[in-house]
């Protein structure tokens, strides 16, 4: 016995697959969306102020960081990914209170959970 084919394939209306995305510049994304202020650094629009150190090498090392795992975790990341970290990212920075310190990490578990 076998299966009965699908109705679309009968009727000749079936489908490919989804058509494939290129994967977001994250590397862009991320230049853009964590900046230098004077004080610290700007993430999503929300500063996170600095306790000491050069903001200019933090923020460029928190890009670098971030971009290494967001490529690892999500190669194929797409725009509903990015907003989803972005939206979380708000989130973490303004409940919790993230100091400089703190930051980095809770960025980065915010990429795992996506």
């Amino acid at each position: 016995m076998t299966l009965p084919k699908p109705l679309e394939v009968e009727k000749g209306e079936l489908t490919g697959p989804p058509p494939s995305h290129d994967p977001l510049d994250i590397g862009a994304l991320l230049e853009r969306s964590v900046m230098p202020t004077p004080r610290g650094v700007r993430i999503a629009g929300t500063e996170v102020l600095m306790t000491e150190g050069d903001p200019v090498l933090w923020a460029a090392q928190l890009r670098l960081t971030l971009r290494e795992r967001f490529l690892e975790r999500h190669p194929m990341a797409d725009e509903e990914v990015w907003q989803a970290f972005l939206t979380r990212a708000r989130g973490v920075i303004d409940l919790e209170q993230v100091n400089d310190d703190e930051l980095g990490e809770m960025l980065l578990r915010v990429i795992d959970e996506l």
